[in-house]
């Protein structure tokens, strides 16, 4: 089983950014929120192919405002919130039958934070694959590629869970069994009724 961790085992939120950088910056959360993209910027980061400066550079600009200190990185980090209740129990419970790694996109300035915040939880998966060590994020046929040459087993033996649709599509195009994530409730529901759990 390969696992996202955005919104499927970590709940997270953009929001938390945008208000600490709205705050810090004394600046407008509406223009700080219509402003911001996930554009190629972004996607550059996720794999490493930009800094992080570079990155913070680039909103400077795309969002009009300023940054002091260590402003970015703070506001960039409060995405992350708790871990999706009942996901440690039910993956301890899928070990016990499945083998299961981690997929997800991330970069370097995000990577510290929840890589430590939630090792107990991370722990459970056999390894976890970052889009920024791997050089590739999903959609990505490559990305997940690196999955599949790790586990060394027939896509249509797997299952793959994930928060976006593009990702799904896309693992499903690679012969990969996948399902889309939009409530801890309706994963269970939907494993249930493929017969996983």
């Amino acid at each position: 089983m390969i696992f996202d961790l955005g919104n499927v085992v970590i709940k997270i939120s953009f929001d938390n950014a945008f208000g600490y950088w709205a705050n810090a910056a004394k600046a407008d959360l509406k223009q700080i929120k219509d402003n911001y993209a996930f554009d190629e910027y972004y996607a550059h980061f996720e794999k490493n192919l930009i800094t992080p400066d570079e990155f913070k550079n680039h909103l400077i600009e795309k969002l009009k405002i300023k940054f002091e200190g260590d402003a970015f990185e703070q506001g960039w980090n409060l995405i992350y919130e708790d871990i999706i209740p009942g996901i440690p129990e039910l993956l301890t419970e899928l070990k016990k039958t499945y083998r299961l790694i981690a997929l997800t996109n991330t970069n370097a300035v995000h990577y510290p934070t929840w890589a430590t915040k939630y090792a107990k939880t991370l722990e459970i998966f056999e390894q976890v694959f970052s889009s920024h060590l791997i050089g590739h994020r999903k959609p990505e046929p490559a990305a997940y590629q690196v999955a599949l040459d790790y586990l060394q087993m027939p896509p249509a033996q797997m299952w793959f869970f994930d928060d976006h649709l593009p990702n799904i599509i896309a693992a499903e195009k690679m012969g990969i069994n996948a399902v889309l994530v939009t409530t801890f409730e309706k994963m269970i529901a939907d494993m249930k009724r493929q017969g996983i759990t």
